[in-house]
C-alpha cells in the first residue's frame, strides 16, 4: 500500500509538469499605427502576436465613431510554425471625422479551443483640413496725393484647420489709377495649422478721391478668402501767399517832403512736405482670432503635446508601479520619448509617449499585476516558473517525509513482532508498474 501511494504521488507530479509545460500562451507584442492622419486619408493598423500551443487564432478590432476599418469581422491569424511562433493581422482604415482618438481603438487576438486571449488599446489623431479666414486694416484712413506710406495696409490670414497650407495675398483698388501697392502681392506664404500670419504693404497715392481696397487670399487646398477696407486720397495742401501793394523807391536825397516806402519782397509759396502717417499699433493676433499687424510667433510643432503626454505617462507609470505592476516596458518607451524630445523630434516623442501610455492602459485593463505570485499562468498567458519550482520542491519534500515515516513504522512493527513476520504490505506481489521504494 505504501509503495502504491508513492507511485501515485510521483505519477501525479509528472502529469502536473507535463500539463504545465503544454499550457497555451498568447500575447500581443506590438501594434503599428500612425500618430496622426489627415481627415479623409487612409492608413493601416497592424497587430503583431506571439503564441504557443494554440489553434484557430483570430484577430478583431473595436473602433470609435469617426474611424472606419476593414475587414469588420474577425480575421484568421497564421502563425510562423503551425500552432506556435509569431503572426500578425492588419486592417485598412480611414479617418472620417477630425478629432483625437487616443486609446479608443482596441485590437484583440483569441484562440477558441484553448480559451486564451489578449487585447491592447491604441489610437491616433485625425487632423482637420486647412481652412482660411482673412481680414485687412489700414494704418490711416486718409492720405495725401503723391505720398508714399509704408506699412499702410495689413492683411492677416488665420488657418482654423489642423493642416498647414500655403497662400497668396494680393490687394487691389476699386480704381487702378488711384495708386499702387508695394509689393504688388505675396506668394507661397506658409500658414501652420491653427496659426495666424500677417503681411504689410506700402501704398503710393496717385489720384484724389475715395477708394475701396479689396484684399484677396488664395490657397490651393483651402479655397479663397477676401476682405475690404477703404482709403481717402486728398489734394496736397499749399500755402497761400500774402499780397503786398507794389511800391516805388525815390532815391533823391534831401527830399524831406516824402518818406520812401521800403521794398518788401513778395514771399515765395512754401512747399509743404506731407508728414508720413504713423500706423496705429493693433493688438497681437491670437490663435483663432484675426488681429493686428504683428503676427503671432508660430509654436514649435508637437512640442506642447509631447511634453504633456510624457508628463502624463510618467505619472501613470509611478501609480502603476506602486500597485505592483511591471512597468519596465513603459519606462523604456518614456525614456526613448524624452531622448527624442531633447533632440527636437517632438512628433516621434509624442508618438512614443502615447505608446507608453497605451502599455499602461492595457496593463491596467487586465485588472491584476503582470507578475502574480499565486498564479501558474501569468496575466498574458506566460508560465510562472517560480511557482512551478516551489510546487515541485514541496512535493518532493512531502514524498521523502512520507518514506521516513514509513521506515519508522516498519521498524516499530518488527520491534513488537517476530522478525520473520512480515509487516502489512511486505511480500505481496506488485502490480504492473509498481516498484519497491524501501
Amino acid at each position: 500500500m505504501i509503495e502504491l501511494a508513492y507511485n501515485k504521488i510521483i505519477a501525479a507530479m509528472f502529469l502536473l509538469a507535463i500539463g504545465l509545460a503544454n499550457a497555451s500562451e498568447l500575447s500581443i507584442t506590438s501594434v503599428d499605427v500612425p500618430s496622426s492622419v489627415n481627415q479623409g486619408a487612409s492608413f493601416t493598423i497592424t497587430m503583431y502576436v506571439q503564441a504557443q500551443d494554440v489553434s484557430d487564432l483570430q484577430g478583431t478590432i473595436s473602433l470609435p465613431s469617426g474611424i472606419s476599418c476593414t475587414p469588420t469581422s474577425a480575421q484568421s491569424i497564421s502563425l510562423s510554425n503551425t500552432t506556435s511562433g509569431t503572426g500578425s493581422a492588419s486592417w485598412s482604415c480611414t479617418g472620417d471625422v477630425s478629432g483625437t482618438y487616443t486609446n479608443q481603438v482596441t485590437v484583440s487576438a483569441s484562440s477558441t479551443p484553448s480559451s486564451v486571449s489578449a487585447s491592447e488599446q491604441t489610437g491616433l489623431s485625425v487632423l482637420a483640413p486647412a481652412s482660411i479666414i482673412s481680414s485687412s486694416s489700414v494704418s490711416t484712413s486718409s492720405v495725401a496725393v503723391g505720398s508714399n506710406t509704408s506699412a499702410f495696409l495689413t492683411v492677416s490670414v488665420n488657418n482654423v484647420g489642423d493642416v498647414a497650407t500655403e497662400v497668396a495675398i494680393t490687394p487691389s483698388l476699386s480704381t487702378s489709377a488711384a495708386g499702387y501697392f508695394t509689393p504688388t502681392s505675396y506668394s507661397a506664404v506658409s500658414v501652420s495649422g491653427g496659426g495666424v500670419v500677417s503681411k504689410t504693404f506700402t501704398f503710393n497715392a496717385n489720384t484724389v478721391g475715395s477708394y475701396t481696397i479689396t484684399s484677396t487670399v488664395t490657397s490651393t487646398d483651402a479655397g479663397t478668402s477676401t476682405s475690404t477696407t477703404s482709403v481717402t486720397i486728398s489734394a496736397t495742401p499749399t500755402a497761400t501767399p500774402t499780397a503786398t501793394p507794389a511800391t516805388t523807391t525815390n532815391n533823391q536825397q534831401g527830399n524831406t517832403g516824402s518818406t520812401p516806402i521800403p521794398y518788401v519782397p513778395t514771399p515765395a509759396p512754401r512747399k509743404i512736405t506731407p508728414t508720413p502717417a504713423i500706423p496705429t499699433p493693433t493688438p497681437k493676433a491670437t490663435k483663432g482670432v484675426i488681429a493686428g499687424d504683428t503676427p503671432t510667433p508660430t509654436p514649435v510643432a508637437y512640442k506642447a503635446d509631447a511634453d504633456a503626454q510624457i508628463s502624463a505617462a510618467e505619472k501613470e507609470i509611478a501609480e502603476s508601479k506602486a500597485k505592483g505592476y511591471d512597468t519596465q516596458e513603459a519606462e523604456k518607451l518614456i525614456a526613448s520619448a524624452k531622448e527624442l524630445a531633447s533632440r527636437g523630434d517632438y512628433q516621434k516623442a509624442l508618438a512614443t509617449a502615447r505608446q507608453a501610455r497605451d502599455r499602461i492602459a492595457a496593463m491596467l485593463k487586465e485588472g491584476q499585476p503582470t507578475t502574480s505570485p499565486i498564479s501558474v499562468v501569468g496575466a498574458k498567458g506566460q508560465l510562472n516558473w517560480t511557482l512551478i519550482f516551489i510546487i515541485i520542491v514541496v512535493s518532493i519534500a512531502c514524498v521523502f517525509s512520507y518514506i521516513k515515516f514509513a521506515e519508522k513504522q516498519k521498524k516499530r512493527y518488527h520491534a513488537q513482532h517476530h522478525p520473520e513476520v512480515p509487516a502489512p504490505g511486505e511480500g505481496k506481489g506488485k502490480h504492473k508498474g509498481e516498484f519497491d521504494i524501501v
